[in-house]
């Protein structure tokens, strides 16, 4: 008999399947995960007598058909490899306009050298950003996005209206349906600003690194002082007045405290927040993988919180968590990879493309201009993007992340079609979270429902 593909895991005593090609995910008993851990090809009667020194033979005989009767196992080997379209003409109907290169913060973690990229400071200039939407417009696509970005693109403000006013324009014209959101640090979100970007339907992230004492030791301003107070008191009234905004933090190596920022953000009343971590290479901010267990148990800890106290509605979404447990809820998979280069690009304040907004610090792989793109250069990119995910279809996570982050492999010295085994560990650990989260919260569900 051969074992579907599936990951099993144990998490606070308790063990997990996934199923990596329906994406279910369930509680399984101690046998029926020693039994999967087991490698193939398995014979009932030697796994059998193989576990009879930890298990009952009547457990184990149970454990076995239901496996059997679920179609985890079979009698033909499963093929799980994952094979991704090749798409090197696919519009790109998302553009990151960075409106600043330049920031009023020094955060000390920052991978774009505040806000620079290691360049000039800058803003984006009018002629920059409508030929830009040109570009945008010129996409075979009913639905285009706009991310607005920086730095801090605040600072470039009535470019940012007057690009909004420019896309409703054309949208109305040729039908388009648009998508905006706009990341920020908080400090020039005023009362004006929220009613603009309200007004347009334009998303805002805000970026928050957890209480005063936390935020303000990462994000100082440029004289050095903290920055909390002011973004606080610029988004006290969205929280009171039940406003539509995310926070988003970046949880750092220097000390881990990814729980406590949770809880500020819950307790704040803030409904939509999220987080990604510091990686750095030779940062003392950065996340090392001597302490993902740490991140592992304070994960956990945030989800029992989240879980046992938001009543099962929307409140107090963990964004990193929440989206890959709905990915799983509708037991989907991800597209081919995060999409850089692929189906968004970003927009230096010159004029530059290249594939994300972290790829800015390196100009090998720009391909082209708001002039126009070069095919060449993008489908020599496209290829190792797509020969990257080749090399993931193997792994259990590979039909739900689609592969890992470019950027991290570039830093750390790789090449495009390799992969950074620290960012691939802690994409792994997340998903495996969220699969507790799921089950964990279903049962809680269920409890509730018989109580």
């Amino acid at each position: 008999m051969y074992k579907r593909h599936c990951h099993v895991f144990e998490l606070k005593d308790q063990w997990y399947l996934f199923d990596v090609r329906s994406a279910a995910a369930s509680m399984i008993s101690p046998e029926t995960a020693d039994i999967m851990l087991l490698l193939d090809p398995l014979e009932e009667e030697c796994v059998i007598k193989g576990l009879s020194g930890k298990y009952k033979t009547v457990d184990l005989k149970t454990a076995w058909d239901e496996l059997c009767r679920i179609g985890f196992l079979a009698n033909q080997k499963q093929k799980s490899k994952r094979i991704m379209e090749r798409n090197y003409d696919m519009p790109i109907p998302n553009f990151t306009f960075h409106l600043a290169h330049d920031c009023d913060l020094r955060c000390k973690y920052c991978y774009a050298e505040d806000g620079t990229y290691s360049g000039p400071r800058g803003l984006m200039t009018k002629p920059v950003a409508e030929k830009a939407l040109d570009l945008l417009f010129s996409q075979n696509s009913e639905t285009l996005g706009i991310s607005f970005f920086g730095g801090e693109p605040l600072l470039n403000y009535e470019l940012l209206k007057w690009i909004v006013s420019e896309a409703e324009k054309r949208a109305a014209a040729q039908k388009k349906y648009m998508q905006y959101i706009v990341s920020t640090n908080g400090t020039l979100l005023t009362g004006e600003v929220v009613k603009y970007l309200e007004e347009h339907n334009i998303n805002i992230a805000i970026s928050l690194d957890g209480p005063p004492e936390i935020h303000d030791r990462l994000r100082p301003n440029a004289f050095g002082k903290g920055s909390y107070d002011k973004i606080y008191n610029n988004i006290k009234p969205l929280i009171e007045n039940n406003k539509s905004f995310s926070a988003r933090a970046t949880f750092c190596g220097d000390e881990i405290v990814l729980a406590k920022v949770v809880k500020h953000f819950s307790d704040l009343g803030i409904k939509s927040f999220g987080g990604g971590f510091a990686l750095e290479p030779n940062s003392a901010f950065s996340v090392t993988e001597q302490q993902l267990g740490e991140v592992k148990k304070q994960l956990l800890e945030a989800i029992d919180d989240i879980i046992a106290n938001q009543e099962h509605d929307a409140a107090n979404t963990f964004g990193m968590i929440q989206e890959k447990v709905n990915i799983l809820k509708g037991r989907g998979f991800a597209m081919n990879g995060c999409g850089a280069g692929e189906r968004g690009v970003s927009v230096t304040p010159d004029g530059t493309i290249y594939p994300c907004h972290r790829l800015i610090n390196f100009p090998e792989l720009a391909f082209g201009t708001v002039d126009g793109i070069d095919k060449t250069k993008r489908n020599k990119y496209l290829e190792g993007y797509y020969n990257r995910l080749d090399n993931c279809s193997i792994c259990w996570a590979h039909y739900l992340c689609g592969s890992r982050c470019i950027y991290q492999s570039f830093i750390n010295g790789k090449g495009i079609e390799e992969l950074s085994e620290l960012s691939c560990s802690i994409n792994k650990l997340l998903w495996e979270v969220a699969i507790y989260s799921l089950c964990k919260t279903k049962k809680h569900e269920a409890e509730e429902r018989t109580s």
